[in-house]
C-alpha cells in the first residue's frame, strides 16, 4: 500500500468515525434544542466556519445561487428530518436506515443524471431494503411508533440525495468547498423559520456542547471526506464513510455501559443485527459497482 493511498483510507476512516457519532450527538443535543432550531445551528454555523476555512466566500468560488438554493433546501430538510428520525427512533436504528440515501441517489441519477444502473446496483439496493425492513422489526421502538419513524428517515434519505444530485452537476464547473459553503448557508437560511416557530427550550451545558461538537463535526468531516478523495477512488472512500454504523453502535454501547441516562437504551436484536448487515453490505454493492465512479458527495449528517 503507497503512503498516498493509506493517507486516503485513514481520512475515510476518520470520516465514517465522525458521521457514526453524529446521531448519537444529535440524541444528546435534542432535549435542549428542537430539530429545526438544532439543524438551524448546525447549517449556518457549520457553513460560516467551513467557508472561513475553505475561502469559500470568495466571489469566484461562489456557485450559481439558483443552485445552491435547490441544494439548500434538500440539505435542510436532511438535517431536520434526520433529527427528528434521532428522537423517534434513536441514534443507532437512524443511522443504518439513513444509508439508504445512497440509493435514492443512484434512483435520482437515472432518472435526471442519464445514468444506468448495474445489475449489482439493482441486488444491492434489494438487499439494503431488505436489511432496512429487518432493522425497522428488531427496533425495540417499531410496535410503539409504527412506521412513522421509517418514512420520516427515508423522507430525510431521499432530500439528501436531491442535495447530492445538485452538488453533482455543480462540481463539474465549481470548486466543491465553494459549492459547499453556500448549500449550507441557503440550507441555513430555509431553516430559519422553522427554527423561529419552534418552541423554546433552554438547554444545559451538556446540550450545547453537543451543538458546538456537531457544526465542528460537519467542517472536519467534509474536509477529510475531500482529501480522501485526493488519494483513493471514491467508491473505495464511500465502502469506508459506509462503516458509520459501526461506530454508531460502538458509541452507544459505551454510553450504556456505563450508565449514562442521556442516550436511553436501544437494544441489540438478532433481525437488527441482521438487518444492519443487510443495509451495509448492500449500500457497499450499491457505491461500488460502477468502473469509474464519480465522485460521492458527503452526508453531512
Amino acid at each position: 500500500m503507497t503512503p498516498s493511498r493509506a493517507r486516503g483510507l485513514l481520512l475515510a476512516g476518520l470520516t465514517s468515525l465522525l458521521w457514526g457519532t453524529v446521531p448519537v450527538a444529535v440524541k444528546i443535543a435534542l432535549p435542549g434544542f428542537s430539530p429545526a432550531r438544532l439543524s438551524f445551528v448546525r447549517l449556518l454555523a457549520g457553513g460560516a466556519l467551513l467557508g472561513a476555512v475553505v475561502r469559500g466566500f470568495r466571489r469566484d468560488a461562489r456557485p450559481p445561487l439558483a443552485a445552491a438554493a435547490l441544494g439548500g433546501l434538500g440539505l435542510a430538510a436532511n438535517y431536520a428530518l434526520f433529527a427528528w428520525g434521532v428522537a423517534l427512533e434513536g441514534a443507532g436504528t437512524s443511522q443504518i436506515l439513513i444509508q439508504l440515501a445512497s440509493l435514492f441517489l443512484v434512483v435520482l441519477s437515472v432518472a435526471l443524471l442519464g445514468e444506468r444502473p448495474s445489475p449489482r446496483q439493482y441486488a444491492g439496493a434489494a438487499l439494503a431494503v431488505g436489511g432496512a425492513v429487518l432493522v425497522k422489526c428488531g427496533a425495540a421502538s417499531g410496535g410503539e411508533r409504527g412506521p412513522w419513524g421509517v418514512v420520516v428517515l427515508m423522507v430525510a434519505g431521499l432530500s439528501w440525495a436531491c442535495y447530492a444530485v445538485v452538488h453533482k452537476r455543480l462540481g463539474r464547473t465549481h470548486r466543491s468547498g465553494g459549492s459547499m459553503t453556500w448549500i449550507l448557508l441557503a440550507a441555513g437560511l430555509f431553516s430559519a423559520p422553522a427554527a423561529a416557530l419552534a418552541p423554546r427550550q433552554v438547554p444545559d451545558a451538556v446540550e450545547i456542547g453537543a451543538a458546538a461538537f456537531l457544526v465542528i463535526n460537519t467542517v472536519i468531516a467534509y474536509w477529510a471526506f475531500a482529501e480522501a478523495l485526493r488519494h483513493v477512488d471514491a467508491s473505495e472512500a464511500a465502502v469506508v464513510t459506509t462503516l458509520g454504523p459501526v461506530f454508531t453502535v460502538i458509541a452507544l454501547a459505551l454510553a450504556q455501559g456505563v450508565g449514562w441516562g442521556r442516550i436511553g437504551s436501544e437494544p441489540l436484536t438478532w433481525n437488527k443485527l441482521l438487518g444492519a448487515g443487510g443495509v451495509v453490505a448492500g449500500v457497499m454493492l450499491v457505491v461500488t459497482s460502477r468502473r469509474k465512479p464519480g465522485r460521492v458527495p458527503p452526508v453531512p449528517s
